[in-house]
């Protein structure tokens, strides 16, 4: 089964330029599962159109301060799928915000690959301050190292820098499937108008002649999945792309967004 995680920050009055990659991303991707953060609430009667997919549920988040946002979670799937959401307080998280709580039957056919036995997922979109993220990926492993959470999935904008996220965390991939060039090196970043820059294999820019017309200053992973002891989550390439060929679509996400999609097989 194919899950997409992405922060997408993106709203009815977003450029038309980012909403495209993004309907673009989605159409190329075709993920079974597909969990975002920072939805504006103004898309919320086209993001069955933008992606492609059936809603399951949405929430909206509150701010650090605990204040009412007019940001949501979403949980969409491929049409067929036999998915269920509601939005649920995660176990042992001590915030008010609400994550959406992903979960399906415990028998399902062989054919659909999607895993049954207890499954849950969750989607994270950690408070945006440096004790938010310890407290939402300590109450994480907290859960997914206990009986309960052993067959839990949990991925999304952690707002922690995976290295210190512990032995739960799956390193996500770029769009490269070259060996040694396919974990990503940020999956969150910064622009400085003013600048350009061309091919830079520390961005996984390699096509000739490209040009961003806004420099690129990544900083960590902080979206990745987190795994319980009974589910295997295998980095998948987080653009495959035929309109347009990988590479590309990463240089439109690099341009058009500030965090970009983490891809994973689970089972």
């Amino acid at each position: 089964m194919k899950a997409a995680f992405w922060n997408i920050n993106m709203g009815k009055t977003s450029p038309q330029n980012r909403i495209n990659t993004f309907q673009k991303w989605c159409a190329d991707m075709k993920p079974d599962l597909l969990l975002l953060e920072e939805v504006s609430e103004t898309l919320r009667d086209r993001m069955e159109t933008l992606t492609g997919m059936q809603k399951l549920d949405y929430v909206n988040t509150l701010d650090k301060n605990g204040n009412p946002t007019t940001k949501q979670l979403w949980a969409l799937q491929k049409a067929g799928q036999p998915f269920q959401a509601r939005a649920l307080r995660f176990p042992g998280l001590e915030q008010k915000r609400l994550l959406l709580k992903v979960t399906s039957p415990s028998k399902v056919t062989s054919k659909t690959g999607i895993p049954g036995n207890a499954f849950e997922l969750w989607v994270i979109h950690a408070n945006a301050s440096a004790a938010g993220g310890a407290a939402a990926t300590k109450a994480v492993n907290d859960h997914l190292n206990s009986t309960a959470g052993k067959g839990a999935i949990v991925g999304g904008d952690f707002n922690y820098a995976i290295a210190s996220a512990g032995g739960n965390a799956i390193h996500p991939h770029s769009w490269q499937t070259k060996a040694g060039q396919v974990q990503l090196k940020f999956t969150q970043w910064n622009k400085v108008a003013g600048s350009t820059q061309g091919p830079n294999d520390n961005l996984h820019i390699e096509k000739s002649g490209t040009v961003i017309y806004q420099q690129v200053q990544p900083h960590n992973i902080i979206d990745y999945v987190m795994k319980g002891a009974n589910r295997n989550a295998v980095a998948q390439n987080n653009c495959i792309g035929v309109t347009p060929a990988p590479e590309n679509m990463w240089i439109d996400i690099l341009r058009e967004f500030d965090h970009c999609p983490v891809v994973y097989d689970i089972t």
